[in-house]
């Protein structure tokens, strides 16, 4: 599919970003789709989290910036991105139920 990456990721454990949509808070943190996976937010490590502590976190973060530990495959090493969830972005995608507070797509990728 494009610009997943060949490396398996089942050995990744955290949450994997797998859409960003235009101009969305995820996107203006710099989060890639398929090679970025979200291993904590503001030092709390969330790869033991379940997603909906994940969500919460950031719904109850709103015009406040989290500071996250993000683990790409495309650099094979970890880095820090800030990223300020809003409800006041301009959101242009084919289902509005997809709208999130920072609009990106995620899978758990927890080894349980």
């Amino acid at each position: 599919m494009g610009n997943e990456p060949s490396i398996p990721t089942e050995n990744i454990i955290g949450y994997q970003v797998v859409c960003v949509s235009h101009n969305s808070p995820a996107e203006k943190a710099g989060l890639c789709p398929y090679f970025d996976f979200i291993l904590a937010i503001d030092d709390i490590d969330v790869t033991q989290e379940d997603r909906q502590f994940f969500l919460t976190y950031i719904g109850r973060s709103i015009n406040q910036p989290l500071k996250m530990t993000v683990f790409s495959l495309k650099y094979m090493k970890n880095r820090s991105v800030t990223l300020i969830p809003t409800n006041d972005w301009n959101y242009h995608h084919h289902t509005k139920s997809n709208k999130s507070n920072i609009s990106s797509t995620i899978n758990n990728n927890k080894n349980n």
